[in-house]
């Protein structure tokens, strides 16, 4: 599986990690991903989204 979530569009991004000395290196951010079921036509449905979209998904039909 991709590492964008499917509602929110995010993914991950590079920044530069700066130490004491000045000495940048690259590094990668990675969004907080989670595995959830929802329930969808008859089944449960498995998909990855950030936990963001989780609480907007949750607040919308709760």
């Amino acid at each position: 599986m991709s590492k964008i979530c499917l509602l929110t569009k995010k993914k991950s991004i590079k920044i530069n990690s700066v130490s004491n000395s000045n000495i940048k290196k690259k590094i990668k951010k990675v969004p907080n991903f989670q595995n959830f079921k929802i329930w969808h036509i008859k089944r449960f449905k498995k998909i990855k989204i950030t936990t963001r979209a989780y609480k907007i998904i949750k607040k919308c039909i709760f």
